[in-house]
């Protein structure tokens, strides 16, 4: 997401199950956001990035070895 605004940070096991949940607010400029995964198991992580304003979300795959 590019525009400024509320947005929720969700990293969610293949299984369903939320293991990392935070709400940010961004300015305009590019935010940085270092999730700390060291204490999950390896495998596939979905992280989804949700506009608290428009509802609209980006999903991406994320793969911890």
């Amino acid at each position: 997401e590019k525009s400024a605004g509320e947005y929720i940070l969700r990293l969610s096991s293949q299984a369903g199950q939320t293991v990392y949940n935070k709400r940010i607010l961004k300015q305009s400029s590019p935010l940085i956001e270092t999730i700390n995964v060291s204490n999950l198991q390896s495998g596939v992580y979905i992280l989804q990035i949700i506009s608290v304003t428009t509802g609209h979300s980006v999903v991406h795959k994320v793969v911890k070895n």
